[in-house]
């Protein structure tokens, strides 16, 4: 009988911890729900893995599945957004066009480098040895090289145009870009019924 007691007893304390522990998580679920940004966060966590605020525990809400179609989303939204033609400009974009104009432009030359270097020991020693003008002249086809590579940017650079084409041979009845979108719109409903 003292087992049986002793059982009953331990059994009705794992309730009463279990339910002080469910009614503690609850009174921080409504807590969480009524602050703003609780659920931001949560979102975070739960989509990325890792931990939205400090004191948020959560568990992985979403498959597998989901979660790749989530990233393929976001992949996606990433790719729109950069299509309006701001992604020319990135520091990133600079970044892949140098390096393309260095690989394409720019071969080094290890066996000159080599010859200069054992020509002159001291030659790139550190950065405060560094000698700006002194006596190196580059050979005429590396300079020819740079000139070329540069005059084709050039002309890249005038081929790239963002400008709208106009029609010169037209009348002008607008006074500025705005005018003449709403000046074409009027034309397209009024057309054949004003005179003009």
């Amino acid at each position: 009988m003292a087992d049986r007691k002793s059982r009953l007893d331990a059994l009705r304390e794992r309730m009463k911890r279990a339910k002080e522990e469910n009614h503690s998580d609850m009174v921080e679920e409504k807590k969480r729900e009524v602050d703003a940004g609780y659920k931001k966060a949560h979102a975070t966590y739960t989509k990325t893995g890792k931990r939205g605020r400090e004191g948020d525990v959560g568990v992985n809400e979403y498959s597998a599945d989901q979660c790749v179609t989530w990233y393929g989303r976001e992949e996606e939204k990433k790719k729109r957004r950069a299509s309006d033609g701001t992604e020319l400009f990135t520091s990133e974009a600079h970044a892949k066009a140098h390096g393309r104009r260095l690989n394409r432009s720019v071969k080094a030359d290890m066996d000159h480098y080599e010859s200069l270097k054992g020509s002159d020991p001291d030659l790139y020693n550190g950065a405060s040895d560094i000698q700006t003008g002194g006596g190196y002249t580059a050979p005429k086809e590396k300079v020819d090289a740079m000139v070329r590579e540069l005059m084709q940017q050039e002309d890249r650079r005038k081929n790239f145009s963002r400008k709208r084409s106009t029609f010169h041979e037209q009348d002008v009845d607008y006074i500025n870009d705005r005018n003449q979108h709403f000046n074409k719109k009027i034309d397209r409903f009024f057309w054949g019924i004003h005179a003009g």
